[in-house]
């Protein structure tokens, strides 16, 4: 489903709230579906929160759901990682929803959608039996390019058990800064770190290591601490706001004007592999490195 700032296929969770009630197919608005949605999670009624999306995104998440109840026999982690299963468990953790502007344009719309800050625009399509939350191509295609792997484990071909895809918008800086917004709240590391470059992710990887081997050799200051931990408890601090301002592109690069907490800052992206990603200075992450090294050294 594409969203404006991430929204990617286990992140439309990220939105979901304490509401309760149950879905009924045919909503007579985006709104009134998006809010369906948002009820069927909270009572953790499947087939009702299924009914909220369009018929291509709902069959390819029932056909991967199904895989992982088979594959979870056998694997026992992947036991409750269902695309719907993550919607129900984040419906638990998520803040208050406000409503914007609702735009509707023959059988398409956008619902302008604000939680915990952050303002995302949700796409909707309008079927047979009412309006849908319209899962994005791509989103679609990471599910579907799972399934294969999924069936490797089930016919015991040893295939590595796939991870339920961190799904994200990484078609502009904007929506690649809201999909990694997104991925922090979570507060798991591999979705949050698929948002980075490669070599970005990287020295963020050998750092968090290099702390996780050390620990017992950590100053004071740096003891519990990690460097995803701190990025993640900034973004799920309820105190924390986050706007997004000018975004510049200049070919494969891009600068996004972004004030979080009071603090205006430049994130630098760039494209890879069709795909826009943060940069941060490698020179910064060099130095973090060095000074855990010392610090290391130093303890020694």
């Amino acid at each position: 489903m594409r969203v404006r700032g991430s929204w990617g296929v286990l992140r439309v969770a990220w939105l979901v709230l304490a509401a309760g009630g149950v879905l009924f197919a045919g909503e007579s608005s985006p709104k009134a579906t998006f809010q369906a949605m948002l009820d069927a999670a909270k009572a953790g009624n499947r087939d009702a929160l299924l009914s909220c999306f369009d018929g291509e995104g709902r069959n390819t998440f029932v056909a991967f759901d199904a895989l992982v109840a088979k594959a979870a026999a056998k694997v026992p982690a992947l036991a409750g990682k269902s695309v719907v299963e993550e919607l129900i468990k984040e419906a638990k953790k998520s803040t208050a929803v406000e409503y914007g502007d609702e735009k509707i344009e023959g059988d398409k719309a956008t619902l302008v959608v604000t939680s915990g800050g952050s303002k995302d625009t949700i796409k909707f399509i309008r079927e047979a039996d009412g309006w849908k939350i319209q899962v994005e191509p791509g989103d679609i295609q990471k599910l579907k390019e799972q399934m294969p792997k999924l069936e490797e484990v089930l016919k015991g071909g040893g295939a590595t058990p796939p991870k339920p895809p961190a799904a994200g918008d990484f078609s502009s800086p904007k929506a690649a800064w809201q999909s990694a917004w997104n991925a922090a709240k979570t507060g798991e590391p591999e979705p949050l770190l698929a948002c980075f470059t490669k070599a970005t992710a990287a020295k963020i990887r050998a750092v968090e290591k290099l702390m996780k081997d050390n620990a017992d050799a950590m100053p004071a200051e740096m003891k519990g601490k990690s460097l995803l931990g701190e990025m993640t408890a900034k973004v799920k601090d309820p105190k924390t706001t986050m706007s997004v301002g000018e975004e510049k592109i200049d070919g494969e690069k891009a600068v996004l004007k972004v004030k979080m907490a009071g603090d205006e800052e430049d994130i630098n992206f760039v494209k890879e592999d069709g795909a826009w990603k943060i940069e941060l200075p490698a020179a910064d992450l060099d130095e973090l490195k060095k000074n855990v090294e010392d610090a290391v050294k130093e303890k020694k």
